[in-house]
């Protein structure tokens, strides 16, 4: 009786995997079917992947593209009128910081200045400082305000090296705020410190402006506006 049980197991299991059995050849094609569909459809989940990340990628690109050549425009025009007025306070044949003084300080210089800035685009007013850091002229006010700018790094400089360069960008906190200063050094035909022509660009300009721009979701732009700190501008 043992050997019929065993007999039987034998003939059971024999049959349970019989190549010329249908249903496990149908059972073995459904395995494969199933993996394949699953290799299949994580193949294409990470092609799809892959591609989204590549476009993402190219628009972000694209993006930094066109926001640096707007900015280097946008500075570039920012330092022309800056450029204007030292090239006229040039013309005028100032060579010491004492005529530079007694020119530029004058209610006809400042209206030359008022009108330069009435036909500009952007509310940076034009400032100007003489050899002691002190505001002689501005296209904002008349009378101008008791400003001295002699404890500011970018001044110093000016006024220590004669090899600084001519053009300064440096964080500033005034009584509106944090600002950016764009300073341009004036020196005379003997190459002396006569003053500092400067203009400010405040942080809330490049916030509107990049509040203006497209962003996919999720993204954001930090606009540093302290030296330790930073404003998100997030798209609307």
């Amino acid at each position: 009786m043992r050997e019929e049980r065993s007999g039987g197991n034998s003939i059971s299991y024999r049959s349970a995997f019989d190549r010329r059995n249908p249903l496990n050849w149908l059972i073995v094609v459904g395995v494969l079917l199933i993996a394949s569909i699953v290799v299949g459809t994580a193949i294409t989940v990470l092609n799809f992947r892959e591609r989204a990340l590549t476009n993402r990628e190219r628009e972000l690109e694209n993006t930094v593209l066109l926001l640096a050549r707007h900015f280097d425009r946008q500075l570039h025009d920012f330092e022309a009128i800056q450029n204007d007025v030292v090239r006229r306070i040039g013309r005028s044949g100032v060579a010491s910081p004492e005529e530079f003084r007694r020119q530029v300080s004058t209610e006809r210089f400042h209206a030359n200045l008022r009108g330069l800035a009435d036909g500009l685009s952007d509310v940076a007013g034009i400032h100007v400082f003489d050899a002691n850091g002190q505001l002689i002229n501005s296209s904002q006010s008349w009378p101008v305000a008791s400003v001295n700018i002699a404890d500011q790094s970018y001044f110093r400089d000016f006024a220590a090296d004669d090899r600084s360069p001519r053009v300064r960008l440096a964080p500033v906190n005034s009584t509106a705020g944090w600002t950016t200063v764009i300073a341009r050094k004036v020196v005379g035909p003997n190459g002396q410190f006569l003053g500092v022509v400067s203009r400010d660009m405040s942080p809330a300009n490049l916030e509107s402006f990049f509040e203006s721009v497209t962003l996919g979701p999720g993204s954001a732009i930090h606009v540093p506006s302290r030296r330790n700190d930073a404003r998100t501008i997030s798209p609307h």
